[in-house]
């Protein structure tokens, strides 16, 4: 099974306990075995300019990291179709048997 997880951040970007939540299931879905490959989408902290990308491979997964908007309250974005499209591009790329959505300030409902 291919999996791939969604989420605001990302390992080494560990910030906050929903991030700690989604790199704890990545890890534990590996030791299961069951699963064949394992993906993240999230967003880059400090990234330079928007729908800048750094693509990255942990121990437990690929990963892909986009810079979203650089504005203030940028977590209350509703709709980017700059992330909607990294998405779809990266979804194309992947081609999961399932996604998790978890917690997705900056990336927005576009991507559900």
């Amino acid at each position: 099974m291919r999996v791939m997880l969604c989420n605001v951040f990302y390992a080494p970007q560990s910030i906050g306990g929903a991030t700690r939540v989604v790199e704890d299931n990545a890890h534990d879905f590996r030791q299961s075995g069951k699963i064949e490959d394992l993906a993240v989408f999230c967003s880059l902290q400090g990234g330079q300019r928007s729908l800048s990308c750094r693509h990255y491979r942990t121990t437990d997964a690929q990963v892909l990291a986009v810079a979203t908007q650089q504005r203030p309250k940028v977590d209350l974005l509703v709709s980017d179709p700059g992330i909607r499209k990294k998405f779809g591009d990266f979804l194309d790329y992947f081609q999961p048997d399932i996604i998790h959505f978890h917690c997705l300030q900056r990336l927005n409902r576009d991507i559900c």
